[in-house]
C-alpha cells in the first residue's frame, strides 16, 4: 500500500507520497490546505461585496481578520509538526485529510476512497494492520463523520489507541451556539496529530 491512498478501485497501482495531483482529483476537501481556505474566503468576500457593495468595508475588514488567523495556524502546524518521530497519519476513513498530509509534508494512508460505500477488503485491512505494527505506530486516527468501526478493529489488532480528526465538513447550529469554529476544530486536530505523530 502506498503511503497515499490506493484503494480507488481505477487506481490500484501505487502512489506516490503526498502526491497533490492526484489528491486534487480524489479529495474535496481542499480547505485543509489553509492557503486555499484563504482564498475561498477571498472569493467568497468578493461575492458579498457584490450583492452589498455598501457594506464592503466590513468585509474586507472581516476577511482580513480571518485571513490573519488562518495563516498563523499555517504557522502553528508547520513549527509544531516539523520534528515528530513518524510523519505517518494513518485514517481508518475515506481519503479526506489528502490536502493537509501535502502541506505539511506527512505520509498519509487512508482505508477508503471517496466513495461512502466503498469498503476495504480483508487483504486491505491487513495491510492497515501490519502497517501500524511495522511502523510501531501508537495511534490510528478516525473521522468526525463516520462510525469509527474499522479504526476499533484495527486498535484491537495491534493494541494502537484512536485519536480523531475532523475534516471541517459540517459545523452545526449547536456547534456554532458553543463557540465551535473551522479554526478550534483545526486546533483540536493539530493536538491529536502532535500526540499520534509522537512530537514535542
Amino acid at each position: 500500500m502506498s503511503a497515499f491512498h490506493e484503494h480507488d478501485a481505477d487506481h490500484q497501482h501505487a502512489r506516490p507520497e503526498n502526491d497533490l495531483k492526484y489528491a486534487a482529483k480524489s479529495d474535496p476537501h481542499i480547505w485543509l490546505d489553509f492557503d486555499n481556505a484563504q482564498k475561498m474566503i477571498n472569493n467568497i468576500t468578493t461575492a458579498f461585496i457584490n450583492k452589498d457593495p455598501k457594506n464592503s468595508e466590513s468585509y474586507k475588514k472581516n476577511a482580513q481578520s480571518y485571513t490573519l488567523k488562518l495563516v498563523d495556524l499555517d504557522k502553528k502546524y508547520r513549527a509544531q509538526l516539523s520534528n515528530c518521530k513518524t510523519r505517518t497519519v494513518l485514517h481508518a476513513g475515506h481519503w479526506a485529510f489528502a490536502y493537509l498530509a501535502h502541506r505539511y509534508n506527512l505520509k498519509y494512508v487512508a482505508a477508503y476512497n471517496m466513495s461512502a460505500e466503498a469498503e476495504p477488503s480483508p487483504q486491505q485491512i491487513l495491510t492497515l494492520i501490519e502497517q501500524v505494527k511495522g511502523q510501531k505506530l501508537k495511534y490510528i486516527y478516525y473521522e468526525d463523520l463516520m462510525a469509527p468501526r474499522l479504526a476499533q478493529t484495527i486498535a484491537g489488532e495491534t493494541g494502537a489507541g484512536l485519536l480523531k480528526l475532523n475534516n471541517g465538513h459540517d459545523i452545526s447550529k449547536k456547534d456554532i451556539q458553543s463557540g465551535e469554529s473551522f479554526l478550534s476544530l483545526m486546533e483540536r486536530n493539530l493536538v491529536n496529530l502532535k500526540k499520534g505523530m509522537q512530537c514535542p
